[in-house]
């Protein structure tokens, strides 16, 4: 009996810390800021399917906090199986989960590990396999692939062929067309005069075989530090495919300067010149077509979207504002840039292009309660629809910060 009264008392002391613990946090979370967005420009439906991610910093702690233009919702607020799911998924990951929940049940949260046609679901990843005599064997892709029309799952275990298996090897980038997947890879190894070797290679795995029906070397360069940042590399957007095919890639070109100090010395200047080409893969032809970047593209501009006809979209920095660029590959006339109507200094910014429209988040400097601002560009016409800031309940103090880093 007395056994029974020391774990019923424990029970109930564990449960006091805890109900004291919960409250102490819901108090402290009430004096966190939330949000409202007041529209200054256009029709605020058009922002309605869009929810924003941040965080709220406070000194040394950071608080994530999500904003849906109806509440905001802080991580601690989450019932707690939610907290164990993440704080948020993308938008694309929600999607896939709801037009096919029995295929998703149990995978992996990654939406890059996921890619979609007409046909297929398809998620990839790589298995490293083993290493025998330090060489790599044993190398595949594994794939889980849902016929969408049958509604049926196979699992396929693709063996890298063994020739490709003696250099490092990393899966960048991955499209499924029709009945096709085409994964994209980067492999180096040691030269014989000291650089290192970089090739992008394109594997085709016919989906209603199983089997790789093609492998292609694209692309090869050498680099003196393995260290540095690839200088080719698929671009960093869900979206780097275009509606015809083709996959784009970009280069970036190093040119170091160099100083005559004296008739017997030459010394190399810190300084690095850098400049950018676009390389369109097309999957059909196997074809490589590069295209300079218009002059007015600075270092650092990001490629947002891409259309239907091949038009390309990038957003860059300049003078502490936004402009939009919209690039048609292969013309001569290029259109000027398009500037974000922000009305304070952009701090750093997000977007997100979902449909027709553009969804550019701007974090300011504004003073006051002012956190930011979003604008909303309709593609077709190049029309801004919509321009709003979001609003904190208080002014934020010294210490404080919020940044939204992400729009779904």
């Amino acid at each position: 009996m007395i056994k029974h009264w020391k774990t019923i008392g424990l029970v109930v002391f564990v449960s006091i810390i805890f109900s004291l613990f919960y409250v102490q946090m819901s108090r402290e979370v009430e004096t966190y800021p939330t949000f409202t967005l007041e529209t200054t420009e256009g029709n605020v439906e058009v922002v309605h399917p869009i929810t924003l991610y941040g965080d709220f910093h406070t000194g040394e702690h950071t608080h994530l906090f999500s904003y849906n233009l109806q509440e905001t919702m802080y991580v601690q607020q989450m019932p707690s199986l939610e907290r164990l799911n993440g704080f948020y998924k993308y938008a694309e990951m929600e999607r896939l989960e709801q037009l096919y929940p029995a295929y998703m049940r149990g995978k992996v949260d990654d939406v890059s590990m996921y890619t979609e046609s007409d046909l297929y679901v398809v998620q990839a990843d790589m298995d490293w396999g083993t290493y025998k005599n330090d060489e790599p064997v044993n190398m595949a892709f594994n794939l889980s692939v849902l016929h969408k029309e049958l509604q049926k799952e196979a699992r396929m275990t693709i063996e890298i062929p063994k020739r490709d298996q003696s250099s490092f090897i990393s899966l960048e980038k991955m499209y499924a067309v029709g009945e096709d997947l085409h994964i994209v890879t980067s492999h180096s190894h040691d030269s014989d005069h000291g650089l290192t070797v970089f090739d992008l290679r394109v594997y085709t795995i016919q989906l209603d075989r199983g089997k790789i029906g093609s492998t292609d070397v694209i692309y090869t360069w050498e680099q003196e530090d393995f260290t540095e940042d690839i200088r080719v590399a698929p671009i960093e957007n869900h979206d780097s495919i275009l509606a015809d095919q083709r996959m784009l890639l970009l280069k970036a070109i190093v040119e170091e300067d160099t100083d005559i100090e004296n008739d017997l010395q030459i010394s190399k200047n810190q300084t690095e010149k850098v400049s950018y080409e676009l390389i369109a893969y097309d999957f059909r032809t196997k074809s490589l077509d590069t295209f300079k970047l218009p002059s007015q593209v600075k270092d650092g501009a990001e490629f947002i979207s891409y259309e239907d006809n091949s038009d390309v979209f990038l957003i860059q920095e300049n003078q502490e504002k936004l402009e939009v660029i919209e690039w048609q590959l292969g013309s001569d006339e290029q259109p000027g840039p398009l500037m974000v109507p922000t009305n304070n200094p952009v701090h750093s910014y997000t977007t997100s292009y979902q449909g027709e429209y553009l969804y550019i988040y701007v974090n300011s400097k504004a003073p006051n309660k002012n956190i930011g601002e979003i604008h909303v560009l309709y593609v077709p016409t190049g029309e801004w629809v919509y321009a709003g800031n979001l609003m904190s309940n208080r002014p934020l103090k010294d210490e404080e910060e919020v940044i939204i880093h992400s729009i779904e």
